[in-house]
């Protein structure tokens, strides 16, 4: 029996995520719920978000702003607020919601890919599971998506832009 595994012989929501990468598009609808509109955020390929409040549009530079934000608050360091959790059940998106030290942080799994049914479907095993899954976007930093907010002063205005030649 490895670190990871039961106790109690069932299989260890640990296990599932050593290869298999949950459904990004489930992860875009969840944070596209969960983080309010006017905000930038980042998602990363394991079901980590990064979100930014200063208003931006521009990809790359809110891409380099959620790494480095999730670089400078992934290092696990047990007595220290970077290795807290708080693990959310969320009916209404079927998943877990794992918030960390830093509110600009946080993981979504899905109840496809966490094992429900398994006998430690517990707050303690999804925050503990959602964290190393920070970790692991963290070190990946395989971006898969970026949500851009309208500016402030556009409510309902896309701008149209033209080549002039």
């Amino acid at each position: 029996m490895g670190n990871c595994a039961s106790a109690k012989g069932g299989r260890s929501p640990f296990s599932r995520h050593s290869s298999v990468l949950p459904n990004h598009e489930q992860l875009i609808r969840a944070f596209s719920q969960l983080i309010v509109k006017k905000y930038a955020w980042v998602l990363f390929s394991h079901g980590t978000a990064v979100v930014i409040e200063e208003y931006c549009d521009q990809p790359e530079r809110l891409k380099h702003t959620a790494v480095q934000t999730l670089r400078d608050n992934c290092c696990d360091q047990p007595g220290t607020p970077l290795s807290d959790f708080n693990a959310t059940y969320l009916p209404n998106l079927s998943g877990w919601l794992i918030t960390y030290h830093s509110n600009h942080i946080r993981t979504f799994i899905p109840d496809e890919d966490s094992y429900t049914d398994s006998q430690e479907n517990n707050a303690m095993t999804f925050g503990l599971l959602g964290r190393m899954l920070r970790n692991r976007d963290c070190e990946d930093a395989n971006v898969i998506y970026i949500h851009l907010p309208r500016p402030k002063s556009c409510h309902s205005y896309l701008p149209t832009y033209s080549s002039k030649g």
